[in-house]
């Protein structure tokens, strides 16, 4: 699958916003400016494990000015939560219990 129809079926859950990166993804520098969409950059995604189903997931990656930091989330398969951890040189999932 192309990296881009990934991030486009990522978009439609999130509404307007998602809409407006799609279309900022299909133009180039030139129009981007023209439009007034600035400072777009490609959203960068880490495989984790979910800890309790051990089902592989995609999830995007925090700019590393943010890092390192922890989020809440819930497994995308089996909807347990967990605790994503994103550091500079690593990302899991670990468990609410770990």
């Amino acid at each position: 699958m192309k990296t881009f129809d990934k991030i486009r079926r990522r978009m439609v859950f999130m509404g307007d916003c998602g809409t407006n990166l799609l279309r900022a993804a299909s133009m180039d520098k030139r129009q981007l400016r023209k439009s007034g969409i600035v400072g777009v950059s490609a959203m960068n995604f880490a495989e984790v494990t979910c800890p309790t189903c051990f089902e592989v997931f995609e999830v995007a990656v925090p700019h590393p000015d943010e890092m390192p930091t922890e989020v809440d989330y819930d497994c995308e398969v089996c909807c347990r939560p967990m605790i994503l951890v994103f550091t500079e040189d690593d990302v899991y999932a670990r468990g609410l219990a770990d």
